[in-house]
């Protein structure tokens, strides 16, 4: 996976797949990777950054970037991922584009909901 692609995924035990950003490059962690997912719940999102319709192709309307939720995957996680693709359980989306992925980064930077121990991963 490259920075900037998406996927949708669920919760073990949900019935909603939620949109997947990775917003960190592999190769320069060792592939270990930070993705983060989109609500519509402003509230428990924290509101720091939102997504509309048109900001990429899944996206009906205005979204924010939950960064509480973000998750940092290292390569077994990523090859969980890849099996989840391979048994349609996890569903790869379009890239986000460039400025859309740029906004979801330096609003992470800055974010109080994203750990920051992920902030490392950022470049």
């Amino acid at each position: 996976m490259q920075k900037g692609d998406t996927f949708l995924m669920g919760s073990i035990g949900g019935s909603k797949k939620h949109l997947w950003i990775l917003i960190s490059d592999l190769n320069k962690h060792h592939g270990n990777g930070v993705i983060v997912n989109l609500t519509t719940n402003k509230e428990r999102s924290g509101g720091d950054c939102s997504l509309c319709q048109g900001d990429h192709p899944w996206l009906a309307g205005e979204c924010w970037v939950s960064f509480g939720d973000a998750m940092c995957l290292t390569p077994d996680k990523w090859q969980k991922i890849q099996q989840g693709i391979a048994m349609k359980l996890i569903v790869p989306r379009e890239q986000l584009a460039q400025a859309q992925l740029e906004k979801v980064i330096s609003a992470a930077k800055v974010s109080k909901a994203f750990p920051s121990v992920y902030l490392k991963f950022l470049d």
